[in-house]
């Protein structure tokens, strides 16, 4: 789980704490605690350290299809809506299912182009420009569900996907939150 993903649950968060937010985040969903060493600790990703610091909910599964997760997700948590960021997992139908108001995805490419993973890469690669991002509801094939919002930045020649992936993550996030 990458380091834009923790940054948009961050901006998601502190934006439910507003006095007139209509939601609220009732727990994190990420990848399990991982040795960076061969015998160092294990250290949360990025997501579960943003949520640690902010006293959320967090449940790491090693697979999105875990029984038990599922059944904690949908007996304890209980989410009306999913968010999705870089999570890197396929999420199943019985996940896909559990929250009322579905589950969204921020993808950083203007879709249906470059479905799938790193479609930042790719974009700069084939030298697309504009290039952008979309939040899209998330349907069990990958990356093609009901289009919610869609920005596009113009780049000049040189961008590099290091700095264009927070850059679209962080639009992808206001547009989401405008969305709610």
């Amino acid at each position: 789980t990458p380091d834009v993903a923790a940054t948009s649950l961050k901006t998601i968060y502190e934006q439910s704490q507003s006095p007139d937010s209509q939601y609220e985040v009732v727990g994190v969903v990420t990848q399990p605690p991982k040795r960076r060493k061969r015998r160092g600790k294990e250290i949360p990703s990025p997501v579960g350290l943003v949520a640690e610091e902010l006293g959320i909910y967090t449940l790491c599964p090693e697979k999105a299809r875990d029984a038990e997760f599922l059944d904690e997700l949908e007996n304890d948590v209980r989410p009306d809506l999913c968010i999705t960021a870089a999570y890197g997992q396929y999420l199943p139908k019985r996940f896909l299912a559990l929250p009322k108001f579905g589950t969204l995805n921020i993808h950083p490419s203007l879709l249906p182009r470059w479905r799938g993973a790193s479609p930042v890469q790719r974009s700069l690669e084939a030298g697309d420009n504009p290039v952008g991002v979309s939040v899209l509801f998330t349907v069990s094939k990958m990356d093609a569900g009901p289009i919610v919002a869609q920005e596009s930045l113009e780049i000049d020649e040189n961008e590099q996907a290091t700095t264009l992936l927070p850059t679209l993550f962080d639009i992808g996030t206001k547009s989401l939150i405008d969305a709610l």
